[in-house]
């Protein structure tokens, strides 16, 4: 193996990499969850019986309880306890009934995938590499 002297300030700029590519991606991210809180609230104020068989899911900065005072906090669970993990792979049956909600649905879906299959395996990715590579230098 080579080992060289890499100094500390190195080692720090290479830590950009990831980080700055992280960091890049949170405004894609802050606008999957903003579409997320806004299909959520559509569903709640739209198909109230609907949000409830879901079971009453909130969305990231969006409470119904912002909506209406009736709403127990006990009632109210975030949306990873309404929808199973393989909503990213299937449409939920319920959707049949709820055609006007199908486009939004498929493009919060589409922006979670992309999020969690490119730009999250990326960003671990470049990070590894920068580690990789500061052992490798490391004296």
């Amino acid at each position: 193996m080579l080992k060289h002297a890499i100094p500390g300030d190195a080692i720090g700029a290479l830590l950009i990499v990831p980080i700055g590519f992280f960091f890049g991606c949170c405004p894609y991210l802050y606008k999957t969850l903003v579409l997320e809180d806004r299909l959520l609230r559509r569903i709640f104020l739209t198909e109230p019986e609907l949000w409830r068989e879901l079971g009453c899911p909130r969305g990231w900065r969006w409470s119904p309880r912002s909506e209406s005072k009736e709403i127990e906090s006990k009632e109210v669970i975030p949306l990873y306890g309404a929808l199973r993990f393989d909503w990213l792979w299937t449409e939920p049956s319920w959707l049949n009934d709820y055609p006007d909600l199908l486009e939004e649905y498929r493009l919060v879906r589409s922006r979670v995938r992309f999020w969690n299959f490119v730009l999250m395996p990326l960003a671990a990715a470049a990070l590894g590499l920068v580690l990789l590579i500061a052992m490798l230098l490391a004296p």
